[in-house]
């Protein structure tokens, strides 16, 4: 029973080490990028080429939890979200260099406003 404990309590600090050093991710479902977020604080790049529906309820959610970590977005293969998603990211990841919105064919010139808020962007991707 002693040895089982123990072994509870390494994979208990493996997966704390694991939460504060995650930087990248990719998830496969847009459901649960709260949960996840909320678990992996410090991701710096999201990769959200696998999830095809993310819309701006998805956007305002990684925003509101990712504030100062995020860098890099990819929403390459998004297309429901609109100007009010990209405003959400743009004035509330200050930190925001690199956006890829190759595909977006849906956008207008009020999502490319949006974007233009985000102050320290350095890259963005265009299709």
């Amino acid at each position: 029973m002693e040895r089982l404990k123990s072994m509870l309590d390494g994979c208990k600090s493996l997966y704390s080490l694991e939460d504060k050093h995650r930087k990248t991710f990719k998830p496969l479902r847009q459901e649960h990028l709260p949960r996840i977020l909320n678990r992996y604080p410090h991701v710096s790049h999201l990769d959200l080429s696998f999830c095809p529906r993310i819309n701006d309820n998805s956007l305002t959610v990684i925003s509101n939890i990712c504030k100062d970590s995020l860098r890099s977005i990819d929403l390459s293969r998004s297309r429901f979200f609109s100007y009010n998603g990209l405003m959400s990211l743009a004035l509330n990841c200050k930190n925001l260099v690199d956006i890829d919105l190759s595909n977006a064919t849906e956008l207008r010139d009020a999502a490319a406003a949006a974007v233009a808020e985000a102050k320290n962007l350095e890259r963005l991707w265009l299709g």
